[in-house]
């Protein structure tokens, strides 16, 4: 076949060991124009790919914009420019592999990235990796394998093997010797490897090796495609009980509980099997059963194991999945296991839990008097229980109506015992110890409280709730503060972080770098993500998760600031703390999320903020429920939704990892929630999560309450905090990124007071009496 324009006549060569780590280090100091050990500030210079400033950066910007043929033109027009260095001439290789990739070329985009291998001794390993899969792109199978056998070894090298073996027995001749030698470069560290190691085997007649992997699969992988597709090939196979019960409790993990229930009950265990093993596997039968909303059945089943199954780490779990199931399907039942539960293990985490849920099966059977006793019983012996705060709130909540006076000393206690702790929970009672105060008229003590929340707790959901109250109450103090926030820098400053010896001697990190300049995202963001790892301190966790989200990896970046770095939300944003708040707040996919939203009518932010609370910005995910993608929408909702907007296509789960695709249909979604509410984005969000059908009868038995009220009266936890969570994370937005007010401040987000009704105007200002309370009240007994 004649070469085209750009192709070169490179055999596969056999490359010599990879660097060691002490050659690795220098090749990559070297690389990045560094030599010196300690400290290191990073700065855009750091991070500016290797073509900028060069004949070839028109191209490289032109196909990084999408403009294909203005990059072929560019480069074209740069062929023949002199490039002084090893690393510039790899990076030209690298762009012209990538234009020959969107020209639709694999087979000559092959042999450019091998080229660029030659001339990059640091990133060998992903260019030659990148090499073979555009070689199995074009059919070339036999130079991908002289390929794979030229990369160093590593993770890369057995991914590239995997892609070779998979093509070869594809084509069906995959001569023996090849076989034998991809068979020890392939790791089989999952179900895909395991699966390709059993082909590999028959493919060799080795019939005891196939059946061994295929086994070691069905046992060690019982979720995945490939355990499912060889499960026919093992009908008769004998397994162990043992054996059993560890692929049991794999599925049960991975959520398939149906398939538990059908695999437990085929073992037909007779009433006198009640060892250890037998016991897991009841276990495992019961707690599927509540999973999938099979109460009967867990009852039946988790009732047993609590009575016979003597193992304190199964009966303690059994006894509250029991009581859960029983509590669902027939209430009060419910109350003498949790009570047993607390009895027999006063120590288990599952303690204070279970008496909490004896107080709200009392309370919602109007047993008051007896929610009470229990509550207190629960908060004096387990005061930093994980329900504490819940029942301290609990206490007011049921008295806030008709007894405020005991309510206010309930409150004030919850108050005072997380005043040292912080948390969501001081954050709640503080809000709600203005609204009592207020209630009672006492206005200087609610506007007090109000202020606090607004304080000590940014963009919190309560604050939200708080700031229209506090200006009604003490304008002056709640101007005086608001004059203090600082107005946001420009969105996108230069990168400019300091980081410390540690992280910068770390060779992942000058990868990263290296790679990013390259303009090898993907690979660029596993470096990062591998520093990561060892990183310590809030400026290198910073600087990572900011290097993450410029290799394109928003998910990995701002998990680093969403779970490592947790504090920075206590402080408004202000000088250095704006870039920790936008790194834990990033508009990922923000140009697919002005353009949905702008097409529905919806604010950009709200979008963006359904997203990081949805799926934590991962295209891919894909819930247990099978919730997909960034929205995580359910297919039938989706098909649904695809008919409203004309959308032709397919809609299916793979389908709906498309950002564009699920952005556009969660738009139109929640446009339609909103308009079913009445423009009340609160209401539109819990029904997001809960359904339009459950949240539209709340809405008609309490449009006329309080927003706070209505919020905290939603039945179903899940809601009521995945609300909550939304509406923080779409002030957060509105303010970081979002124009600012009349007076030139960020913009904080107002929230309607009522269900029914709009926004409170600022310039309302309270009674003499305080603040009313509508909606939510209870009969005491």
């Amino acid at each position: 076949m004649a070469k085209g324009r750009n192709e070169r006549s490179i055999e596969p060569r056999r490359w010599q060991p990879a660097a060691g780590p002490l050659r690795l280090a220098l090749l990559l100091l070297a690389a990045l124009g560094s030599s010196e050990a300690g400290a290191r500030r990073l700065t855009e210079a750091d991070l500016r790919p290797y073509l900028a400033g060069t004949p070839y950066e028109a191209a490289a910007e032109a196909l990084r914009e999408g403009r294909r043929d203005a990059a072929r033109a560019a480069f074209d027009a740069a062929t023949g420019a002199k490039l002084d260095s090893g690393v510039l001439r790899a990076a030209r290789e690298v762009l012209l592999a990538r234009l020959l990739e969107a020209e639709g070329t694999p087979a000559e985009a092959s042999r450019h990235w091998e080229a660029a291998a030659e001339s990059d001794e640091v990133a060998s390993g992903p260019l030659l990796a990148r090499a073979v899969d555009a070689a199995l792109r074009a059919g070339e199978v036999a130079r991908a394998w002289a390929l794979v056998e030229a990369m160093p070894p590593g993770e890369a090298r057995g991914a590239a093997a995997r892609g070779v073996a998979e093509a070869w027995l594809l084509r069906g001749d995959l001569p023996e010797a090849e076989a034998r030698t991809l068979l020890e470069a392939i790791e089989p560290a999952d179900a895909a490897g395991l699966a390709l190691v059993a082909r590999l085997r028959e493919h060799l007649g080795d019939v005891a090796g196939a059946k061994a992997a295929r086994r070691r699969l069905y046992l060690e992988y019982p979720e995945s495609a490939e355990a499912k597709a060889v499960a026919a090939s093992l009908a008769g196979e004998r397994f162990t009980l043992e054996e059993r019960a560890g692929r049991i409790e794999r599925l049960l993990r991975a959520h398939e509980n149906e398939a538990v229930i059908r695999e437990v009950g085929a073992l037909r265990l007779d009433g006198t099997r009640f060892g250890p093993v037998a016991c897991r596997l009841r276990f495992a039968w019961g707690k599927a059963a509540r999973k999938a909303r099979h109460y009967r059945l867990a009852i039946e089943v988790l009732s047993e194991v609590a009575a016979r199954c003597r193992a304190p780490g199964i009966r303690v779990k059994a006894l509250y999945l029991w009581a859960s199931a029983e509590s669902i399907l027939r209430g009060d039942p419910a109350i003498p296991i949790y009570l047993e539960l607390a009895r027999d293990f006063p120590a288990h985490p599952y303690a204070d839990d279970a008496l909490f849920f004896v107080a709200d099966l009392h309370q919602d059977g109007g047993r008051l008097a007896k929610a009470r006793r229990v509550l207190a019983r629960q908060v004096r012996r387990y005061p930093r229980g994980d329900y504490a705060g819940e029942a301290m709130w609990r206490l007011f909540w049921m008295d806030r109506q008709r007894r405020p006076k005991r309510a206010l000393r309930a409150l004030e206690r919850l108050v005072a015992a997380f005043e040292g702790r912080g948390g969501e929970d001081l954050e709640r009672g503080l809000y709600w110890l203005g609204r009592l105060r207020a209630r009672m008229g006492d206005v200087r003590g609610a506007a007090e409280a109000y202020g606090r929340v607004v304080r000590d707790f940014p963009l919190s959901y309560h604050a939200l709730l708080a700031l229209p109250r506090w200006r009604r109450l003490d304008a002056a103090g709640a101007e005086r503060f608001l004059s203090e926030l600082e107005a946001p820098p420009a969105v996108s400053p230069p990168f400019d972080v300091e980081v410390g010896e540690a992280l910068a001697a770390h060779p992942a990190l000058a990868r990263g770098l290296h790679l990013l300049r390259l303009e090898l995202l993907p690979e660029a963001a596993d470096a990062f993500d591998a520093a990561a790892r060892d990183a310590r301190g809030e400026q290198d966790l910073l600087a990572l998760a900011l290097l993450l989200d410029r290799a394109g990896d928003a998910h990995r970046g701002h998990w680093i600031v969403r779970r490592r770095i947790g504090a920075f939300r206590r402080a408004w944003p202000a000088g250095a703390g704006w870039r920790l708040w936008r790194a834990g707040f990033p508009l990922a996919y923000r140009d697919l999320v002005e353009r949905a939203a702008r097409t529905e009518g919806l604010p950009p932010n709200l979008l963006q903020a359904l997203i990081r609370e949805e799926s934590a910005l991962q295209p891919q995910v894909v819930s247990w429920a099978g919730a997909t993608g960034l929205a995580q929408l359910m297919p039938a909702t989706a098909r649904d939704l695809a008919g409203r907007i004309g959308y032709a296509g397919p809609v299916t789960r793979e389908t709906l990892k498309d950002p564009a695709l699920n952005l556009r249909l969660a738009a139109r979604y929640h446009r339609d929630l909103h308009r079913l509410f009445h423009g009340n984005h609160a209401v539109a969000i819990a029904a997001y999560n809960a359904g339009e059908r459950t949240v539209g009868r709340w809405y008609l038995a309490r449009k006329d309450w309080d927003l706070d009220v209505f919020v905290e009266e939603i039945g179903i936890a899940e809601t009521r905090r995945y609300t909550k969570r939304v509406l923080r994370s779409f002030a957060t937005y509105e303010y970081l990124y979002g124009p600012p007010d009349a007076a030139g401040r960020p913009r904080i987000l107002e929230l309607p007071e009522k269900v029914g009704g709009s926004a409170a105007p600022q310039g309302a200002r309270a009674s003499a009496r305080g603040e009313a309370d509508s909606g939510g009240g209870g009969a005491d007994e």
